[in-house]
This record gives C-alpha cells, structure tokens and sequence, in this order.
C-alpha cells in the first residue's frame, strides 16, 4: 500500500488496536461492544428522568476538577511517564447519586470533556478507558442499590449508607483494575502482577479517588452544589501525585528502569541495617557486561541503549520482590539480595549471567528481518555479609574486586569474594 492510500483510511483503520495481538484486540472489543450495548441500553429504558437536577452540579465540578488538573496532566505528558488520574472520584459519584441512564450519560460527557482538555492518549486506549468507566459505573451503581435494599432494617441508616459506598467503591476498583489488568496480560505477556493490576501506590491512588468520590456522593444527596467543596481537595490532591510521581522518576534510571545509584545505595543500606539487626546474611552483586563498547561500536549506541534495557529486564525480572536492582552507570548493574546466602546467591548470579546470553536484541526496527544482536555476556562479582565485608561500601568494593577476578578469568562468568577461582584469578 502506497503512503497516499495509506493516508486515505480512515483515521479509526489507523489505529493501534489493529496491530496488537488478537487475543488483545478481540478482548478490547468486546468491552468496548459491552459497554455499548448495556449502556446504550440503560440509557434507552428512559427511566432517569428524576436524576437531572443532580447531574448538573456533578457535571460542573468535574469540569473544574479537569481544568485545574490540566497543567499537570500537561507536565506528566512531558515527563513521559504514566500517571493515575482522579476522574473516579466523579465517576463513581455519578453512579451513587444519579439513576442509571443518566450516570451513563454524565461519565461520558466527562470523557470526552476530558480527552478534549486534557488527555492526549491514543484513540482506542481512550475509547476503552471509557467502557470501562461506563462498565464500572453500572456496576458500582447496581451493588449500591441492591446493598442498600439487602440490609437489615434494624440497621442504622447512616450506617447502611456507609456499607453500601464502601461496597460500591470496591465494584468499581475491582472492575477497573479487572478489566485493565487483563488487556496489559495480552498486550504484554512478560508484565509482572504490578506492572498488570497495579503496585501499592497505584491502589492508595485508586482508593483516594473512590473515598472522594464517596463522601461526595453523600454529601451531594443532601445538597448538590457542596459538591463544589471538595474540587480544591481532588485538584490539590492531583498535584501531589504529581510530586510523588516526579520523586519516583528521580530515584529511576531513565534508560533501564532500575534505581539510580543513589536511591539504591539508600535502599539497600537500610536492607543490610535490617540483616545486622537480625543477624541474617546479605548479599551484594555487581554485574559488568562484556565487550560492550564493541556493541555500541557495531551497532550504534540505540541499539546499545536497547541492549541495556534488555539486560535490566533480564536483571529485574531474574530476582524477588524484597531485592533491589540499581544501575551504577555505563553497562554496570548492581543487585541487594536480603536474606541470602553464599550458594543462593551463587546461583542467581550463574541464572542472571545465562539470561543475560540467551538475550536477542533487535538491531533494526525498522527492518523486521534484521538479525538481532546476539552473544551479549556478562561477568558478576558477588560479596555477602557478613563473610566478607560489614559496612555497604565495603561489600561493594568486594564484589567489584571479585567481578574484575571474574573477567580476568575469561569473562561471561560469576567470581564469589573468597572462592577459589576468584583467589586463582586475583593471583594472576
């Protein structure tokens, strides 16, 4: 197909969505057709007419909530980074306090009033996000009228109303988070659980903006405009997130993924404080890759850019939650392993260096059948408390001293401090 007749398709034909996998593309459109029908459904019953005095005072808040969240949504595009939005808290209000027909309605308009002033995703990722919100929304709707009706009329009433918040929040958490998790499965196979349902800051997150949501839909059941007292709270709110956000970016090497060297020598001198304290072991690796220069040297320094993050995955996907992975700069990588001793920390040192040579790097995007960068090695020093060192920077100076025994011995293999072979490289 030429450019111009590429050009010519329809603009929804040129959509990401088309290239993903099927069984990603079949699961988006089938939420997207569900919250189609059963919204268009629910909006067609024609029963919610009572609810519009409310919608109108939901609907210019979160008007103004967008507005004022606008600059940073601007800032976190230019960051580059993903960042969790507050329009739950609206959303979920729409579902408690407004019949169904109508709440659908209100979600959408402050969708597409939200792509308009202040999202810039992609199209299909939008549409989705919206069937999911209209999904969430009937959800969280029906199981705070039925948890409603189904408790017993010796509870007290304000009681009755919390509970049923409570269980209408943890619908509409369940299906967002659901629902989302599972197009990040079939998008990317290779995604951890928090990468794919969320980590702790991301459900801290989600439940901020279900809490608000909850207290102003009760509080607009008694008066609709004190709704306007909480947008200060949701805008500043956002603009702390923000704060976090840009904190985490700091303490993160842009390039792999992992810590900075200095957020991960913090990290992990609390790690070996806690191994003194316990009197437990500790580990320390430091892993170099081989003849790197002659990669960037071949290939250019982007591919060698993408090898590096080849290695970071392989690095960060190869160890436990409690173990940290840092980046010391160059193609140095370097890993805090809590709770290990000599010969487990043997082992997933020799189980990162043949991940690291089983690795296949794209050399030209561009060129589908170009053939990838193969036989990346790496060499790994390992020092462990309190065998060999009792202070961080000592372990670290250990293992480096084992990793240089380790290259000096062939390269594309692991030295532990005081082992023979590293004794026998260091003699040489």
């Amino acid at each position: 197909m030429s450019t111009t007749d590429h050009t010519r398709q329809p603009a929804i034909r040129r959509w990401a969505l088309w290239s993903a996998p099927p069984a990603a593309r079949a699961f988006t459109l089938t939420v997207d057709l569900a919250a189609l029908v059963l919204g268009g459904t629910t909006v067609a019953l024609r029963t919610w007419w009572p609810g519009v005095a409310l919608v109108v005072p939901l609907l210019v808040c979160a008007a103004i909530a967008i507005e004022g969240a606008r600059r940073v949504e601007r800032e976190r595009r230019l960051s580059g980074s993903l960042h969790k939005d507050l329009q739950a808290a609206w959303s979920l209000c729409a579902a408690l306090i407004l019949p169904p027909g109508v709440a659908v309605l209100a979600v959408v308009a402050m969708s597409v009033y939200w792509r308009l002033r202040a999202s810039r995703c992609r199209p299909f990722a939008w549409v989705f996000s919206g069937s999911m919100t209209v999904l969430a929304v009937l959800s969280s709707g029906a199981v705070f009228r039925l948890t409603g009706d189904a408790l017993p009329d010796r509870v007290p009433h304000g009681l009755a109303v919390v509970v049923a918040v409570l269980a209408a929040a943890l619908t509409y958490e369940a299906v967002d988070v659901l629902l989302c998790g599972i197009l990040i499965v079939l998008l990317a196979p290779g995604a951890t659980r928090a990468e794919s349902f969320g980590d702790r800051t991301t459900v801290a997150v989600d439940a901020a903006a279900l809490t608000f949501g909850g207290l102003v839909s009760i509080v607009a059941l008694y008066e609709p405009w004190a709704m306007l007292l909480a947008v200060p709270a949701v805008v500043l709110l956002q603009r702390v997130l923000l704060v976090d956000q840009l904190t985490d970016e700091a303490r993160t090497d842009a390039k792999t993924g992992l810590a900075v060297a200095g957020w991960w020598h913090q990290r992990a001198s609390a790690e070996l404080d806690r191994a003194r304290a316990r009197h437990t072991t500790f580990a320390v690796l430091v892993a170099d890759l081989d003849h790197f220069k002659q990669i960037n040297d071949a290939y250019g320094h982007l591919v060698g850019d993408e090898a590096l993050r080849a290695v970071a995955t392989a690095v960060a996907s190869g160890v436990r939650g409690k173990d940290l992975a840092g980046r010391f700069g160059g193609e140095e990588f370097v890993l805090a392993l809590p709770d290990t001793d000599a010969d487990r920390a043997a082992m997933i040192a020799d189980r990162l260096r043949e991940r690291v040579a089983e690795l296949r790097v794209p050399s030209r995007r561009d060129l589908p059948g170009a053939a990838p960068v193969r036989g990346l090695t790496v060499s790994i020093g390992v020092a462990l408390y309190p065998d060999h060192a009792d202070t961080l920077d000592s372990l670290l100076r250990v293992a480096d001293t084992a990793l240089y025994s380790a290259k000096a011995a062939g390269r594309n293999r692991i030295a532990v401090a005081g082992s023979p072979a590293a004794a026998d490289s260091e003699a040489s």
